[in-house]
């Protein structure tokens, strides 16, 4: 039976003694540090390295893919939450990765550590994971739970027999069909109103109007409920979707990052005025 000997890299110095706290800020990336450390385990003829995954700590594949290109034996063994990033997204980033490192790359797939860490990540269903659990338990269920930024990856993993069911807006269920999907509608609930979305952009934008999105860059979630609402937004101002620039929004924080740096206007849930 062959026997693997891992270790684990980190993007700078941590330990018992030494407790630097891992918040995402321009200290948390030592490079001479992820070097000397990488460089270490290769000569010392380890197999791999764990690239771990906290919500408060850099990217795992861009990390992997800086020792990579420092080291040319060592594997990296990436840890990779679900739920967070479309699969078909981290399947491509996990196979562009393994092709440019000439097959170095294994995923770790993990659910998630303690609740605190899944809600930095946006995970906030421990309390009803509490509640469908004990109202399951009795009839035999056992309820596994996987997280989802938005509908359309949902309904993707719905559709190739991932997960069994899962609640999503009224408009990603439209778009699944029209591309061939074979959904069941179990329940319906009233959708919410014009009132919980907004059209967001910086407090010093010099937009003010609908009619002031034209030629501007509008970042949403395609093929969800922001589409549609979306449309229907410049639509009373005779405008169209080809009429701006359209960002796909992936709900995460690179996206923040973005807005902030005003690289795009964001389309969200919130209120139905443009402020």
């Amino acid at each position: 039976m062959p026997v693997e000997f891992i270790g684990a890299i980190r993007t700078k110095p941590v330990s018992e003694l030494n407790n630097v706290q891992n918040f995402l800020n321009e200290n948390i990336i030592d490079q001479d540090y992820i070097r000397e450390l990488t460089q270490a385990h290769e000569k010392g003829g380890f197999d791999r390295v764990l690239v771990a995954y906290r919500a408060n700590n850099p990217d795992s594949f861009i990390v992997a893919s800086y020792a990579a290109s420092i080291s040319e034996q060592l594997g990296f063994l990436i840890a990779h939450r679900p739920g967070f990033v479309a699969p078909t997204l981290a399947a491509r980033t996990a196979a562009t990765l393994d092709h440019f490192t000439n097959g170095r790359i294994a995923v770790h797939i993990i659910t998630g550590g303690y609740d605190a860490d899944q809600q930095r990540d946006g995970d906030l269903i421990a309390h009803e994971k509490k509640v469908m659990e004990k109202r399951l338990a009795p009839l035999g269920v056992d309820v596994q739970w996987s997280l989802f930024v938005s509908g359309p990856p949902l309904l993707e993993a719905l559709d190739t027999g991932s997960i069994d069911l899962g609640p999503t807006g009224e408009t990603p269920p439209i778009f699944a069909q029209a591309a061939g999907s074979k959904l069941v509608y179990l329940v319906n609930i009233p959708g919410l109103t014009a009132e919980a979305k907004a059209i967001i952009v910086p407090k010093d934008s010099s937009i003010r109007t609908l009619t002031d999105l034209k030629g501007k860059k509008v970042a949403f979630a395609r093929g969800t409920a922001l589409t549609y609402f979306l449309v229907k937004a410049l639509e009373e101002v005779g405008l169209k979707l080809s009429d701006i620039k359209p960002v796909n929004l992936t709900c995460g924080f690179a996206d923040k990052m973005k807005f902030e740096q005003r690289s795009y206007r964001g389309s969200r849930r919130r209120d139905s005025r443009i402020k």
